[in-house]
Protein backbone atom coordinates (compact mmCIF):
# COMPACT_ATOMS: atom_id res chain seq x y z
CA UNK A 1 0.00 0.00 0.00
CA UNK A 2 1.20 3.09 -0.63
CA UNK A 3 2.28 5.76 1.62
CA UNK A 4 -0.56 8.23 0.58
CA UNK A 5 -3.23 5.59 0.87
CA UNK A 6 -1.92 4.61 4.47
CA UNK A 7 -2.53 8.08 5.01
CA UNK A 8 -5.95 8.10 3.57
CA UNK A 9 -7.45 5.12 5.12
CA UNK A 10 -5.73 6.74 8.59
CA UNK A 11 -8.09 9.83 8.18
CA UNK A 12 -10.59 7.28 8.03
CA UNK A 13 -9.87 5.33 10.98
CA UNK A 14 -9.66 8.59 13.16
CA UNK A 15 -13.23 10.39 11.25
CA UNK A 16 -15.11 7.00 11.95
CA UNK A 17 -13.61 6.62 15.45
CA UNK A 18 -14.92 10.50 16.70
CA UNK A 19 -18.06 9.50 14.95
CA UNK A 20 -18.70 6.62 16.98
CA UNK A 21 -17.40 8.79 19.86
CA UNK A 22 -19.70 11.58 19.35
CA UNK A 23 -22.89 9.66 18.74
CA UNK A 24 -22.02 7.35 22.22
CA UNK A 25 -21.93 10.27 24.11
CA UNK A 26 -25.71 11.98 22.97
CA UNK A 27 -23.81 14.63 20.67
CA UNK A 28 -26.59 13.38 17.58
CA UNK A 29 -28.37 10.62 17.29
CA UNK A 30 -30.15 8.73 14.13
CA UNK A 31 -34.04 8.87 14.49
CA UNK A 32 -35.96 5.74 14.82
CA UNK A 33 -39.55 5.82 15.36
CA UNK A 34 -40.70 3.47 17.44
CA UNK A 35 -44.31 2.56 18.83
CA UNK A 36 -45.40 1.48 22.34
CA UNK A 37 -48.06 0.71 24.45
CA UNK A 38 -47.68 1.80 28.18
CA UNK A 39 -49.56 0.08 31.21
CA UNK A 40 -52.94 1.99 30.57
CA UNK A 41 -53.09 0.43 26.94
CA UNK A 42 -52.09 4.29 25.77
CA UNK A 43 -50.16 4.35 22.41
CA UNK A 44 -46.90 6.17 21.80
CA UNK A 45 -44.66 6.47 18.13
CA UNK A 46 -42.33 8.77 18.36
CA UNK A 47 -38.26 8.82 18.59
CA UNK A 48 -36.60 7.43 22.04
CA UNK A 49 -33.61 9.61 23.76
CA UNK A 50 -32.48 7.45 26.58
CA UNK A 51 -35.87 5.86 27.25
CA UNK A 52 -38.26 8.53 26.69
CA UNK A 53 -39.79 9.66 24.08
CA UNK A 54 -38.57 13.16 22.93
CA UNK A 55 -39.84 15.89 20.49
CA UNK A 56 -42.31 14.49 17.58
CA UNK A 57 -44.55 12.34 19.09
CA UNK A 58 -48.19 10.99 18.48
CA UNK A 59 -49.92 9.76 21.30
CA UNK A 60 -53.19 7.62 20.93
CA UNK A 61 -54.96 7.35 24.14
CA UNK A 62 -57.39 4.39 25.34
CA UNK A 63 -60.29 6.77 24.95
CA UNK A 64 -59.45 7.41 21.37
CA UNK A 65 -58.11 10.88 21.95
CA UNK A 66 -54.67 11.81 20.26
CA UNK A 67 -52.46 13.85 21.40
CA UNK A 68 -49.52 15.38 17.96
CA UNK A 69 -46.52 17.30 19.71
CA UNK A 70 -43.60 17.53 21.29
CA UNK A 71 -42.97 15.73 25.08
CA UNK A 72 -40.31 16.95 27.37
CA UNK A 73 -39.81 15.04 30.73
CA UNK A 74 -43.05 12.70 29.61
CA UNK A 75 -45.29 15.77 29.18
CA UNK A 76 -46.77 17.86 26.53
CA UNK A 77 -44.36 20.67 25.27
CA UNK A 78 -44.63 22.57 22.92
CA UNK A 79 -46.88 23.22 20.44
CA UNK A 80 -49.21 20.33 19.98
CA UNK A 81 -52.89 19.54 18.72
CA UNK A 82 -54.98 17.56 20.87
CA UNK A 83 -58.35 15.91 19.18
CA UNK A 84 -60.95 14.28 21.85
CA UNK A 85 -62.70 11.19 21.23
CA UNK A 86 -65.59 13.18 20.80
CA UNK A 87 -63.88 15.40 17.72
CA UNK A 88 -63.24 18.70 19.44
CA UNK A 89 -59.73 19.81 18.04
CA UNK A 90 -57.38 22.31 20.48
CA UNK A 91 -53.83 23.05 19.59
CA UNK A 92 -51.86 25.19 21.56
CA UNK A 93 -48.94 25.43 23.49
CA UNK A 94 -48.02 23.72 26.92
CA UNK A 95 -44.58 23.94 28.84
CA UNK A 96 -43.93 20.58 30.80
CA UNK A 97 -47.31 19.85 31.03
CA UNK A 98 -49.19 23.06 31.46
CA UNK A 99 -51.27 24.97 28.96
CA UNK A 100 -49.95 28.50 28.28
CA UNK A 101 -52.60 29.95 26.05
CA UNK A 102 -55.61 30.43 25.35
CA UNK A 103 -56.19 28.42 21.89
Amino acid sequence: MSKRAQTVTGIIAVVISLLLAAYALGAFRIPVLITETDSSGNVYTGSLNYGEFVGPVKITFVDGSVWEGELKKGLLDGLGTFTSAEGWIYTGNFDEGELLDGG
